[in-house]
């Protein structure tokens, strides 16, 4: 299987690792990791120099657990052997030991120490994705100038989306309807000890709820329907959120357990899905589902810490995130970020006016103004070390990456592309 990312990790840090490859999957990054990728009878040292060989970036899993692993030693050496770019996520706080920070010590690391861990997942990828677009010999690629954001959808807070008529937008939702399970493919979570070999088995992620699928699905024996005494596994009892990009946007989906069985759930973003309920139940690690309309799923749940899961079903592997940890989570803006900011988007329908007004907390207020209409969003916003995430009150997600040019200039890249935006006195919208 072709590839761009070799996932090295120690075998007690599985649930991190498949949590990893699964967002950077959905993403559209492709990952080797074993023991999925390693073919049965395959030798296995072989296999995994010839990943790391065939690999353009070496994501490191650090802990105490890869501290003391003298696999993760081996990996990691032939990685810079190799001359493959090698990202540390360093998931505990603690420093490497001498024989790992010989080759640790002048690396950029990306730190995951805090909740929510989904978070610091979409940072890896963004950066991951950032690191392949860049080609392998260094030079630059050229970026498209920004196109108007069409009037009759949300506006582009920190990144341009290409303009578009609404019978494209529409046939875009049907496409996302009908290629949603393809879209998100993941590989699926196993509890298997590092020895086992197995093949590789893409699947689609499991989120409910899914969209009816179009072509005779393959033959499955469905989980019963949660017994009238329903068993809820009290870490599951709870609002969770999960998200995945897509070219149009993100995709956000909310699931709801209650501790009596019930659920329901809900997306939002560029996907037409309905809302869905159910029954549920949740015990020793296994999990079945039995929505109210017939659709069953069943598989595998794990805790990365108290405020994220990994959840795999035979759709494939998802991380969850409680949206209590979620909405709680401090808003982190870069100082030189926080002010008032402009941008002049040219078409030829004639120029817009982007303005955008950032507080120290992270709220954020932004208008369009084009052909003497304007548009209004507010909501959060997180910039970070060159990363940022954006969630508006009307439920639009956006994350991507920013470089400061000076403090009255600063380069932002999101979902839609790359604009400059210009620092300027106060214009800060009004609300409402």
């Amino acid at each position: 299987m072709a590839h761009d990312v070799f996932v090295s990790y120690s075998t007690k840090d599985k649930p991190i690792a498949d949590a990893v490859c699964a967002t950077l999957e959905s993403a559209g990054v492709r990952c080797w990791i074993a023991p999925r990728d390693i073919q049965p009878g395959a030798d296995w040292g072989e296999a995994i120099v010839n990943a790391i060989e065939g690999s353009r970036v070496l994501i490191l899993i650090f802990s105490g657990h890869a501290n003391e692993s003298p696999q993760v030693k081996r990996e990691l050496q032939h990685g810079f052997d190799s001359g493959v770019v090698v990202i540390p996520f360093r998931v505990e706080n603690i420093m490497p030991n001498k024989s790992l920070d010989y080759y640790l010590g002048s690396v950029h690391w990306l730190d995951a120490l805090s909740t929510p861990l989904e978070k610091h997942l979409q940072t890896l990828a963004a950066k991951t994705k950032g690191l392949l677009q860049t080609p392998p010999d260094g030079s630059n690629q050229t970026t498209a100038p920004p196109s108007e954001p069409p009037l009759g959808a949300p506006p582009p807070v920190l990144g341009p989306r290409k303009s578009s008529s609404a019978g494209i937008w529409v046939a875009v939702a049907a496409v996302l309807v009908v290629g949603f399970i393809a879209v998100f493919s993941v590989y699926r979570l196993t509890n298997r000890p590092v020895e086992t070999t197995v093949a590789p088995s893409p699947a689609p992620a499991p989120i409910p709820p899914q969209p009816a699928p179009t072509t005779q699905p393959a033959t499955v024996v469905p989980p019963a329907a949660p017994s009238a005494d329903p068993i809820v596994d009290p870490i599951m009892v709870d609002s969770w959120r999960t998200k995945f990009p897509t070219p149009n946007g993100d995709v956000v989906l909310n699931w709801v357990i209650r501790a009596d069985g019930t659920y329901s759930s809900n997306v939002t973003g560029p996907a037409s899905i309905p809302s869905e309920t159910g029954h549920v139940r949740f015990d020793k690690n296994n999990w079945q589902l039995h929505s109210d309309d017939g659709r069953t799923d069943q598989g595998l749940y794990t805790e990365l810490n108290p405020h994220d899961m990994v959840i795999s079903g035979t759709h494939g592997t998802s991380v969850w995130t409680r949206l209590a940890a979620e909405l709680s989570a401090p808003a982190t803006v870069d100082p030189v970020i926080v002010g008032n900011w402009q941008l002049t988007v040219p078409s030829a329908q004639g120029n817009s006016t982007w303005a955008i007004s950032i507080d120290p907390d992270g709220r954020y207020t932004f208008t369009v103004t084009a052909a003497g209409n304007t548009q209004l969003e507010a909501g959060h916003v997180n910039f970070n070390q060159s990363t940022w995430d954006l969630r508006a009150d009307g439920g639009r997600v956006d994350h991507g990456s920013y470089t400061v040019l000076n403090p009255n200039s600063v380069t932002v890249s999101g979902s839609g592309g790359t604009v400059t935006w210009t620092r300027v006195a106060a214009i800060r919208p009004a609300a409402g």
